[in-house]
């Protein structure tokens, strides 16, 4: 079965939907959570999946939103964005973004809170807590794919020759493992389209579980 899920984001001036709006970086979260999406039993209906576009200027970029028109039919909202280098600074942006514009603020990553109007932050993050939606992609991959063997091979490599790889190291890490696959695919977002990823892996379980959450309000 094909996904439900609109290819495409709605246009910024096109009315909120909700009644859960779902926020995340960009295209490619975009892309990946639109397949998230299918594996959760939440449709179309459920959820409205909007790119913001980056993660700076949060507060201007939701109170965007909370004027937005259709924003009194939204009853929970949803704001994703990569932990970083740190988890909690990463989270604190979020929860400032809610509390500047009079939205319920949870206290923690992956909590859902308020009355009426209910709110959360989830991070995207490797197995310790810090990076990217790529670390936390590239975590869902069976072990012992000889894809991430190389992946590591290459950040080896890397840095027996000075290169310094920790910027950025879990895209890195993604790049060299999507290139040992035969169909090779440069973009995150299509390659979770194209099921290189477990997207019901252990993994994502805390974003499920909070998806899950919100679905039942």
């Amino acid at each position: 079965m094909s996904n439900p899920f609109p290819r495409d984001p709605p246009k910024p001036e096109q009315p909120l939907r909700g009644p859960l709006l779902l926020l995340v970086e960009g295209m490619d979260d975009f892309k990946v959570f639109r397949c998230i999406l299918e594996k959760t039993g939440l449709g179309p209906n459920d959820v409205e999946l909007r790119p913001l576009g980056g993660k700076n200027d949060l507060p201007e970029r939701m109170k965007a939103l909370t004027l937005a028109h259709g924003f009194d039919s939204v009853r929970a909202v949803c704001v994703v964005r990569d932990a970083d280098d740190s988890p909690d600074a990463a989270f604190q942006s979020v929860a400032d973004a809610f509390r500047l514009n009079g939205l319920p603020t949870p206290k923690k990553a992956f909590e859902v809170v308020g009355n009426g109007l209910r709110t959360a932050a989830m991070l995207t993050a490797g197995p310790d807590g810090r990076g990217e939606l790529e670390d936390m992609c590239l975590a869902s991959v069976a072990e012992g794919d000889v894809g991430v063997g190389c992946a590591n091979c290459l950040i080896d490599c890397l840095q027996r020759n000075g290169i310094d790889p920790r910027r950025k190291i879990g895209k890195r890490r993604l790049l060299a493992f999507l290139a040992s696959k035969p169909d090779v695919h440069v973009h995150i977002g299509v390659a979770a389209e194209a099921g290189m990823f477990n997207l019901g892996s252990q993994a994502f379980a805390p974003i499920i579980s909070t998806l899950d959450a919100l679905k039942h309000l």
